[in-house]
Order: structure tokens, then C-alpha cells, then sequence
């Protein structure tokens, strides 16, 4: 479903007929990651994001972001209903969000407070509710679907 909705918007931007030199689109955009700059106070940030989802062991680092497209310096990553609930709150409650002040956060919070119910819906299917291996690996067995 996530794939569908983003496609659509792919292809209301791509119908807007917006100038391409102006706003070039860039669909699933990647960005490689520098470990360098987790080095000390990123390192810190992160640890305390692992603690706030009582991961076990040490935090997992990615070597490439995906974003499902880019304009410009913009990156674009879609969030649905699975996206919004207590777990993602609590990582917005860390010092990551407070150094870098992303202007959407207060209300990605809202949202996690809001439609937790409507997030336990959309993540009843075994697959999306236990995740990849990776997420039994750093955070324990899940719980039933539902629960």
C-alpha cells in the first residue's frame, strides 16, 4: 500500500508540469551514510534513541538511507497509519529532535498520540507486525499482532 500512495504522488507532481529545471525530481533517492559524523555527540544521540525503544545490545547503523524522492535539497520519505505510535513518539522525545529542530515534530507527535489506534489496525498482518529478523535482534520477540 505504502508503495501505491507514494506512486500516486510521484505522479501528481509529475502531472503538476512543474519547470524539471526548478524542481527536478529524483525517485527513490539514497543517500550514503558517513560514520564519521556519529562520532561523539551523534554517537550519544543515537545510544539514547536505542534506549528510549529498550533495544538490546548496540544500535544497528544503516550504510544507506532510502527516501522515497527528493526535489531539490528536500528529501521526502512517506509516513502511513504504521508510522504513528508510541514507539515512534518516544524516539521524537529524544535529543536528536531538540538539537536539530525539525519544524515538523510537534505535530508528527500529535499524531502518535492520536491515531495509535489506527496504527495497531493497519500493523495486524504478521509481516508488517513483527518486522524484518533485524527488528528481533535488537528489540525481543514481538507480541501477538494486536497486542
Amino acid at each position: 500500500m505504502h508503495n501505491f500512495k507514494v506512486n500516486n504522488l510521484i505522479e501528481i507532481l509529475h502531472k503538476a508540469e512543474l519547470d524539471k529545471d526548478d524542481f527536478p525530481l529524483e525517485e527513490n533517492f539514497e543517500v550514503r551514510t558517513n560514520r564519521k559524523f556519529l562520532e561523539g555527540k551523534g554517537e550519544e544521540m543515537l545510544k539514547q534513541v536505542f534506549d528510549s525503544l529498550e533495544g538490546r545490545g548496540k544500535p544497528s547503523l544503516l550504510d544507506v538511507l532510502k527516501f522515497d524522492f527528493k526535489i531539490n535539497r528536500y528529501l521526502f520519505l512517506y509516513d502511513d497509519e504504521i508510522h504513528f505510535n508510541r514507539y515512534r513518539l518516544n524516539t521524537l522525545k529524544t535529543a536528536v529532535y531538540e538539537v536539530f529542530s525539525f519544524q515538523w515534530s510537534d505535530s508528527h507527535k500529535r499524531l502518535c498520540r492520536t491515531y495509535e489506534k489506527e496504527c495497531l489496525k493497519s500493523g495486524m498482518s504478521e509481516r508488517v507486525w513483527t518486522g524484518p529478523p533485524l527488528a528481533s535482534k535488537l528489540f525481543g520477540k514481538g507480541e501477538p499482532p494486536g497486542e
